[in-house]
């Protein structure tokens, strides 16, 4: 995926760009937003790692394991 990321996204970005000294400009400012549009539901959302029983996301969340798993198989 890191490969397909580069090669099929970053690098066309990049030669898309219009300035040829920022070109790198428009492809890190869609990178650094993508990254935090991965983390920021990662820290609100409850989730269970496998083989742990500690609840990140939300600390309020009262969802059940198999609740949040099935919440996770539709939505992930």
């Amino acid at each position: 995926m890191i490969a397909a990321s580069i090669w099929s996204l970053l690098i066309p970005a990049m030669e898309l760009a219009p300035n040829e000294k920022l070109r790198f400009l428009p492809a890190a400012v869609g990178f650094l937003i993508g990254i935090a549009f991965l983390l920021a539901p990662d820290s609100i959302i409850p989730h269970l790692h496998v083989e742990s029983n500690t609840q990140e996301g939300i600390k309020t969340s009262r969802l059940k394991k198999a609740t949040m798993m099935v919440l996770d198989i539709y939505f992930g």
